[in-house]
C-alpha cells in the first residue's frame, strides 16, 4: 500500500467502523475452516511469542486466537476499529499502526496474522518434489479414510500422476499454498470434513483450480455441484476419471497463473 493513500484508507474505515463491526464480530462462528485453521496455529505459537493481528478490525480473531492459548496484540490502520477491538475485547492489547510501515521491533511480534490466512514460514520444497512436480501433473486428493487415500494414489501414479494427499481441510489448504496442483479430486460426504465447505473455501481462494466430485451417490445436491468443475460416481472409476482429470489439466490454468493464485492466498 502506498503510505500516500493511508489517511484516506483510515478516514473511509473510521466512517465504516461501526457498521464493519456489527456485521462481522461474529463471522467465525460461520467459518469452521477458519477456525480450524486458526486452533492449529494457536496450537504451534502459544509458547512460541506473540501474535500480531495485523488489520485486526473489531478483533474477532485476535480473540479467537486468545481463547485458544495464543499470546496476541491486534493492529489496525483506523483509530475507530481499534476503539472497538478494546472495547469488546478489553483483555487483549490493541493500537493503531500501518502493516506496511511498522514501528514494532523484531522481536515483540514473532507471528503475523492476516485475512486469515496462516502461514509461520514461506513454502519450501525439498529437490525431490519439485523434480517430481515439474514431470508429472500433480493431483490433490481429499479424503478423510488414509487407506482409501493410498489406493487412489497408487491408482493414479501408475497413470503418471505425481498425487499429494490431506486428511483435513488444514491439510489440503496448507498443501495449495505450497504446491502447483492442476485438479483437485474431493470426497463427497466424508465424516468430519464438509465437502461443500471445502469447495467453497478452494473456490474462494483458488478461483481457476478444477475441482473433480468423487461420491458413491448417484444424485447430488445442485448446491455443490455449482461449486464443482465435474462429478465422477465411484462406479465409473477409473474409466470416466482419467479422462476427466486429463481434460481439466488441458483446460485449467496456466502455471504462472496457478502461482499467482498462490501468491495471492498467502498476501
Amino acid at each position: 500500500m502506498n503510505n500516500g493513500f493511508a489517511p484516506s484508507i483510515r478516514e473511509n474505515y473510521d466512517r465504516l467502523a461501526d457498521e464493519y463491526a456489527r456485521k462481522l464480530s461474529n463471522e467465525l462462528e460461520h467459518k469452521p475452516l477458519d477456525r480450524e485453521l486458526l486452533d492449529r496455529f494457536a496450537s504451534h505459537t502459544s509458547e512460541s511469542g506473540e501474535v500480531c493481528d495485523m488489520g485486526c478490525g473489531p478483533g474477532h480473531v485476535a480473540r479467537y486466537l486468545h481463547d485458544a492459548g495464543a499470546k496476541v496484540v491486534g493492529l489496525d490502520l483506523s483509530p475507530r476499529m481499534v476503539e472497538i477491538a478494546s472495547q469488546l475485547n478489553p483483555d487483549i492489547s490493541f493500537r493503531t499502526g500501518n502493516m506496511m510501515d511498522l514501528d514494532l521491533p523484531d522481536y515483540q511480534c514473532i507471528h503475523k496474522v492476516r485475512r486469515l490466512t496462516v502461514r509461520t514460514h514461506p513454502p519450501r520444497l525439498n529437490p525431490q518434489e519439485d523434480v517430481a512436480m515439474m514431470d508429472s501433473p500433480t493431483l490433490l486428493c481429499i479424503d478423510d479414510r488414509p487407506q482409501m487415500l493410498k489406493l487412489r494414489k497408487g491408482a493414479l501414479e501408475s497413470q503418471g500422476y505425481c498425487v499429494k494427499l490431506a486428511s483435513s481441510a488444514y491439510d489440503a489448504i496448507k498443501t495449495l499454498e505450497e504446491a502447483s496442483v492442476v485438479a483437485v479430486l474431493l470426497e463427497y460426504k466424508q465424516e468430519g470434513m464438509d465437502a461443500e465447505a471445502m469447495a467453497c473455501h478452494i473456490k474462494q481462494r483458488f478461483p481457476n483450480l478444477p475441482i473433480i466430485l468423487l461420491s458413491a451417490y448417484s444424485e447430488m445436491p445442485e448446491r455443490i455441484l455449482w461449486l464443482v468443475d465435474d462429478y465422477v460416481m465411484k462406479s465409473e472409476m477409473p474409466e470416466r476419471l482419467i479422462p476427466i482429470i486429463e481434460r481439466a489439466h488441458r483446460l485449467g490454468p496456466r502455471s504462472d497463473e496457478t502461482h499467482r493464485s498462490r501468491q495471492a492466498a498467502v498476501c
